[in-house]
């Protein structure tokens, strides 16, 4: 009988109470089942500790370990769940506190990183079905046609870290840089990462988790027409340009872990960056920087000829 890989789930909490049941729950129901629960809570003070401890009770048979987060922010708590040393397994899974999972969203993830042949990092993420806080489903995430890449990786993520599966390599690379690390997002940091390093990544466009969108989410849905103005009105804000000054910072300081390759786009990039007009446009196009939409990537464009990138 072949071995089943072993998964653990990183769920990061923080006054969560009004929908994590649900979440506990979907990890019970999942068709994988050779997972363990590792959970960080960043100091709530609702009900969430209470129900995880009672969820705890009421499945014994599994292994879960309930820690205290560095109560610094979603990020840190992330990171520090993936660099815990009692995150232990071949395959790590993000998990938000208040999605779903699909039943079968870790069978899948699993299946189709164990499709990637040899060693080496590996990352997998999937589109999502947007829910309301009264699980009505909304929308889907959008479907992307386009690889991810380093390239694309500069300047966006191409998955929620709610869908992502990271195997034991890229685990080890990620622990080696550690949780004490100034970026963006965990999710985008991943991909960056992942793919700076040469790893196999895979876009999934089969949703397999229910993203819940409500009030007090952290991130939220970020599409349709109004959306993207004020994604464009941010970019020309610099808001955009802030999130790069981090990504780029951090990835400076790791250069050195990064493809011969991946490091010659980071300099180039720093280039366009610092550049704006037809120069500009003229340094994207030859790195062949692209984001994962059409529209998008005529937004990043615009932006760096006014340079804001």
């Amino acid at each position: 009988m072949t071995k089943m890989d072993h998964v653990c789930i990183c769920l990061a909490t923080y006054n969560g109470a009004r929908f994590i049941e649900k979440q506990l729950i979907s990890f019970i129901d999942q068709t994988y089942q050779n997972w363990s629960l590792l959970i960080s809570d960043d100091g709530s003070t609702d009900e969430t500790k209470n129900i995880i401890y009672k969820f705890i009770k009421d499945y014994p048979e599994k292994h879960i370990l309930f820690i205290d987060g560095p109560r610094q922010g979603y990020l840190k708590n992330f990171l520090s769940l993936l660099c815990h040393n009692q995150a232990i397994g071949d395959y790590f899974a993000f998990a938000d506190q208040d999605d779903i999972w699909l039943p079968k969203k870790l069978e899948v993830a699993v299946y189709h990183l164990n499709q990637f042949s040899g060693k080496g990092p590996k990352l997998y993420g999937s589109r999502t079905k947007i829910i309301d806080a009264h699980d009505n489903q909304l929308t889907l995430s959008p479907l992307f046609q386009k690889k991810p890449s380093f390239i694309n990786a500069l300047v966006q993520n191409f998955s929620g870290g709610n869908t992502m599966l990271l195997n034991k390599e890229a685990k080890i690379a990620l622990e080696h840089i550690g949780a004490d690390i100034d970026v963006v997002s965990h999710d985008w940091w991943v991909y960056l990462v992942i793919s700076g390093l040469g790893g196999k990544v895979i876009y999934d466009p089969n949703p397999q988790v229910l993203y819940r969108s409500h009030t007090l989410n952290i991130i939220g849905v970020n599409q349709g027409p109004v959306a993207r103005i004020k994604r464009l009105h941010a970019a020309m804000e610099g808001k955009y340009a802030g999130w790069n000054d981090l990504n780029v910072r951090a990835l400076n300081k790791f250069s050195h872990m990064l493809t011969p390759e991946n490091r010659k786009l980071l300099i180039a990039f720093s280039q366009f960056r610092s550049s704006r007009g037809i120069n500009a446009l003229v340094l994207g196009r030859k790195m062949g920087l692209y984001r994962l939409t059409r529209c998008g990537t005529l937004s990043l464009y615009m932006a760096g000829f006014f340079g804001k990138v």
